[in-house]
C-alpha cells in the first residue's frame, strides 16, 4: 500500500498489527516512502511454517508502530 499520500508534514505514526483467530499464523509487509523501501518484516511460511516456531498464541500476536519524517 503507498503511503505517501497518507503523510503529514513532520513525524508521522503507523501502527501494524496482528490478530490471530485459528491456530498457527504468519505475517508480512514492507512500507514504502515515494517509492523506496524504508521498512520490511516478515515471520513463517504460508502453509508451511508459522511464525515464532508455530506459535499458536490466539488474540493480538504483533503490534508494532513505526515513524517516518516527512
Amino acid at each position: 500500500m503507498p503511503i505517501d499520500a497518507l503523510l503529514v508534514p513532520g513525524r508521522n505514526e503507523m501502527r501494524i498489527t496482528v490478530d490471530n483467530f485459528i491456530s498457527r499464523w504468519t505475517f508480512g509487509y514492507e512500507i514504502r516512502k515515494n517509492g523506496v523501501l524504508v521498512n520490511e518484516e516478515w515471520c513463517g511460511t504460508v502453509g508451511t511454517w508459522g511464525c515464532r516456531n508455530n506459535d499458536t498464541t490466539l488474540g493480538r500476536v504483533l503490534d508494532r508502530r513505526r515513524y517516518f519524517v516527512n
